[in-house]
């Protein structure tokens, strides 16, 4: 997946609820400089040419990634919002994971959106969905 398609689809989970923090402005910035795509703003993001259907890693640790920058992002403003979860269900989706699977990652995301999230619980998930 190119990092300008991945930007985009977090600028999507962002702009979701109608309400874009400086928490999530913060996360995203933060994202695009680890994977070299350098500082844009998000009106950069949300202009970007991109076609109607990204590829899609085919790796499960990268969609795995993507997975997490998304679940981490709508847990950034501290406020989880019905549109973030089903915009996280639909890209989970397209990534090729389970509903239930990412309904669990969500659930957890959601009871620790004030503290840090347990990375064990996540990862018992993850195996259990894959086994």
């Amino acid at each position: 997946m190119k990092a300008q398609e991945l930007l985009h689809i977090l600028y999507n989970l962002c702009v979701s609820d109608g309400d874009i923090s400086r928490e999530e402005v913060s996360f995203i910035s933060g994202i695009a400089k680890e994977i070299g795509a350098g500082h844009l703003s998000l009106d950069e993001i949300k202009n970007l040419k991109l076609g109607l259907s990204p590829e899609y890693p085919k790796e499960e640790r990268d969609r795995m990634t993507i997975l997490y920058y998304l679940l981490f992002l709508m847990k950034a403003d501290k406020h989880i919002a019905e549109e973030e979860k089903k915009t996280i269900q639909h890209f989970g989706f397209k990534l090729g994971f389970s509903e239930l699977l990412v309904d669990e990652m969500i659930e957890i995301i959601e009871n620790n959106k004030n503290s840090k999230v347990p990375p064990d619980e996540l990862l018992q998930i993850i195996i259990r969905h894959n086994n």
